[in-house]
């Protein structure tokens, strides 16, 4: 009489996936909270615009600095 795996203890699985990722993690991967979608993207935008806002404000700032220096050395008024 053959016994079956079931009937041994015994559980049957599935073939693996080829990517070599277990199917619940696959799915959990899949299924991502909505809020988190554009993070990496608004992270990435953001870092950006505080580099471009930090560039500008700085160079404004030393071109105010040099203006009120020339003043006061009177380069600029001859």
């Amino acid at each position: 009489m053959t016994m079956s795996a079931n009937e041994v203890g015994h559980e049957i699985h599935p073939p693996a996936c080829p990517s070599g990722i277990d199917q619940g993690e696959a799915s959990a991967r899949a299924t991502v909270d909505p809020s988190e979608r554009g993070s990496s993207s608004l992270k990435r935008w953001a870092a950006r615009a505080g580099v471009a806002g930090f560039s500008f404000f700085l160079i404004k700032g030393l071109v105010w600095l040099a203006f009120f220096a020339a003043v006061a050395t009177g380069l600029a008024s001859r």
